[in-house]
């Protein structure tokens, strides 16, 4: 028997491909696509030209430029490259951190701008052509090249425009990848080439003095935001409700007193455990007691999360 269900309503067709789904084994990343964030990003994507291939092949059959093809994994590596400026990361992430809603959330995140998905398509594609025009130039490099180098390119040239690394997703708004931008990602690529060599780890250079000399050069604060954010770093629920449930009063009491006004600096746990004389675990299980009570804010690498 063969039952088939024509339609041309996009919501229609994901809800059926998860009520059949359903008494399968599919993956958790496959089923994504079919969240309305993923619509709306395909839909926004669209409006400006670009294809957003949340359905496998899907645009690649009915014959759209491989060029203008977008993979939700290249939007995300994008995401967390100039976002979570973790280009690092970007370059070795894999589907598998969609399994996990905690992560999937923390990088397509409901609350950012769909039009700032646009941005990072613009700015990503931006150097990627700089990068196959290096390779062009006479640079042998493979694709593995491209993956290494375009998150990198691509933070480091918003940095630039923004004199700052320690910038606000938000403000992508305010990019627009025009003469300027791509002056100014020359000069960028320009200063990064001659660091680029096959006996380099790429995530070696993260913390090389080589972005302190970028820093430098172009007069570019908050160097140490790179890599501090990772869409692995969610916690476990289980290992949160188990330690939030050990806190005591008298524990929760204690840590409030210490802890400074927000946003505090990473590893604030560490200092206020010396000074109680207890586990770092324990004060963290405490923090995030204070937060989920309403006491505290939440914050992500030193910055309050709205």
């Amino acid at each position: 028997m063969l039952k088939v269900i024509s339609s041309e309503d996009k919501e229609l067709s994901d809800q059926i491909i998860i009520a059949s789904n359903n008494q399968t084994l599919v993956e958790q990343a496959a089923l994504r696509a079919t969240d309305k964030l993923q619509r709306d990003i395909e839909d926004t994507l669209e409006s400006f030209g670009w294809f957003y291939e949340r359905r496998v092949n899907y645009f690649k059959n009915i014959g759209k430029p491989e060029d203008r093809v977008i993979s939700p994994m290249y939007l995300a590596g994008a995401y967390v490259s100039v976002c979570m400026k973790n280009p690092a990361a970007a370059s070795t992430l894999k589907s598998r951190f969609m399994r996990t809603d905690a992560r999937y959330r923390r990088v397509f995140d409901e609350e950012f701008p769909l039009k700032l998905w646009v941005k990072l398509v613009e700015i990503q594609k931006a150097s990627e052509g700089r990068l196959i025009q290096a390779r062009r130039e006479g640079v042998e490099r493979g694709e593995r090249f491209l993956k290494n180098w375009r998150g990198m390119l691509s933070l480091l040239t918003v940095g630039t425009i923004f004199q700052t690394l320690d910038f606000p997703p938000k403000s992508l708004e305010r990019i627009n990848v025009d003469d300027n931008y791509l002056l100014n990602q020359e000069s960028v690529w320009n200063f990064l080439s001659p660091h680029v060599s096959l006996s380099k780890k790429f995530g070696k250079l993260s913390t090389s003095d080589v972005l302190k000399e970028y820093g430098e050069f172009f007069g570019v604060t908050g160097i140490d935001a790179i890599g501090k954010q990772s869409p692995n770093s969610v916690p476990s629920a289980a290992f949160s409700r188990k330690k939030i449930a050990m806190v005591t009063d008298d524990l929760l009491e204690k840590v409030d007193m210490l802890l400074p006004a927000q946003p505090w600096e990473r590893g604030v746990h560490r200092d206020i455990a010396t000074k109680l004389g207890c586990s770092s675990n324990a004060v963290s299980a405490a923090i995030q007691k204070l937060i989920m009570s309403g006491r505290r804010q939440n914050q992500i690498a030193g910055r309050i999360v709205e």
